[in-house]
């Protein structure tokens, strides 16, 4: 696509041509009528002259569209070829309408006993991660967060770094932002949009991405389990940690046979695996069961 090219690209395609094109109209100029078999070499410059005039053309404005067009058309062939067609396309929707993914990606947990009601805790959640784009273009990404409204969630903050540019939303901002839906009854909150460069124009140099940390606090049963659910593609080593957790209580992070490493004394459960948005981790906490010996 022409949005694609830029001036380094444009006069590496165009250089050569274009000594081309130019010699060709230099000749044709030079060549008089009275020379030997002036009109058969007219029309030789004249058909070079325009040949290059439009490969030049469909080279710079049609030849990206027409690339992607057939990518597109082959890989709905190829991509999961054999597997039925709603798998198909969702696959094919991953592949090819994919930028934002989210790396170095981590949820600490701190539950501790809610001093107004025994029977619930108070459960706090620091989320990070950082956004790369992985797409051709520049992406405008804005940091979003929602959760049940029966929890009754808190965001307390918002850490949004992104080069030169950083920012800081207090749980007072972050209230003035949130919105309730009408349907799920979700609480939803948005931080600010940041331009991301795509990642592979800053191939060779070090790419900067979005780096975003959310914290929230929600009341919850005190023997309860809770799901953490990706919102965009998510790689790099995915990690639960248990954070403070009140020693009455017990946590534990579902494992992935296979993909599930405990590290830190079992204190951070570590994913190998790539997770789609929708897939989520279930954790779960309750409280601790103490045994008491029989005297004799």
């Amino acid at each position: 696509m022409w949005k694609d090219w830029t001036p380094e690209k444009i006069w590496k395609v165009v250089r050569i041509p274009l000594l081309f094109l130019v010699l060709a109209v230099l000749l044709r100029v030079i060549y008089q009528d009275t020379w030997w078999a002036h009109a058969f070499f007219h029309m030789l410059l004249d058909a070079i002259a325009v040949g290059i005039v439009i490969g030049l053309t469909i080279e710079l404005f049609f030849s990206g569209a027409l690339i992607e067009h057939t990518s597109l058309q082959l890989s709905e062939k190829l991509v999961g070829m054999g597997l039925p067609k709603d798998l198909q396309g969702v696959i094919g929707n991953i592949v090819h309408h994919t930028s934002i993914v989210h790396q170095d990606s981590s949820v600490t947990f701190d539950i501790q006993p809610d001093p107004d009601n025994p029977e619930l805790v108070l459960v706090t959640i620091e989320r990070e991660y950082k956004t790369y784009n992985y797409g051709k273009t520049t992406e405008e990404y804005t940091p979003k967060l929602g959760d049940e409204h029966f929890h009754e969630p808190q965001f307390l903050s918002l850490d949004c770094i992104h080069g030169d540019v950083a920012y800081h939303l207090s749980a007072e901002e972050l209230s003035k932002r949130t919105t309730t839906g009408e349907e799920s009854r979700s609480r939803d909150v948005k931080g600010d949009p940041i331009n991301l460069d795509p990642y592979e124009l800053r191939m060779g140099f070090e790419y900067q991405p979005c780096s975003v940390t959310w914290k929230l606090r929600k009341k919850m049963p005190k023997n309860y389990s809770e799901v953490v659910i990706f919102s965009a593609p998510t790689v790099g080593g995915f990690q639960v940690r248990k954070g403070p957790i009140h020693p009455t209580f017990e946590f534990e992070a579902r494992r992935i046979e296979g993909h599930t490493v405990t590290v830190d004394g079992g204190n951070i459960w570590k994913y190998t695996c790539a997770f789609i948005p929708r897939q989520f981790i279930k954790v779960w906490w309750r409280p601790r069961q103490t045994t008491t010996g029989a005297s004799a």
